[in-house]
């Protein structure tokens, strides 16, 4: 798969997911969509504008006018320093908008998503960090955000394991695991 194409299949498939649980109530928004189906999160801080936006967040889960949850994928190994920034962008953000419209976040989840080194190696630094982030973030700046970190020993993986996390945090059972590969 080409860069992005691994949180665009997953986008899709939750959509689809969604759709066959019979949840309209909950939208998802994604990067890296083709053809322009979707919309990314942009975390900004201040008045929104492009001198204060702060990255687009590759998956939005909404509810109305409130975020459910934000995914950031890294599609191949997540240095220290992209995990640290993938998940305190959101914390330091004061809005997120999707295509303009400003959203609440506060309440949120992370789900930060990467692939280990080859042999595994990695697997757990990876995971410590990304849950290790929220507990070095100011009390006021957390506004009970909370992070689930996925890490998967090959990239071919990813997008199932992000699939049944993500379902599991909504409340949706799968009625097969995997049954979107």
């Amino acid at each position: 798969m080409n860069d992005g194409e691994y949180t665009s299949s997953l986008g899709a498939r939750l959509i689809d997911i969604l759709e066959e649980a019979g949840r309209s109530d909950i939208e998802v928004f994604y990067d890296h969509s083709k053809g322009a189906k979707s919309s990314p999160a942009v975390p900004h801080f201040g008045e929104y504008g492009h001198g204060t936006t702060l990255a687009n967040v590759d998956i939005a889960i909404t509810s109305g006018n409130k975020i459910l949850m934000l995914a950031e994928i890294e599609e191949s190994q997540a240095r220290p320093k992209t995990i640290i920034g993938d998940i305190a962008n959101i914390y330091l953000a004061t809005g997120i908008r999707i295509a303009g419209k400003p959203y609440e976040f506060s309440d949120a989840k992370i789900i930060f998503g990467s692939v280990a080194n080859p042999d595994g190696k990695g697997k757990k630094k990876a995971e410590a960090l990304a849950n290790l982030i929220p507990n070095s973030i100011l009390p006021e700046l957390r506004r009970n955000i909370t992070v689930k970190s996925v890490v998967v020993d090959n990239q071919k993986d990813l997008v199932d394991q992000l699939a049944d996390v993500i379902c599991r945090e909504l409340g949706i059972t799968l009625t097969e695991p995997n049954q979107f590969s």
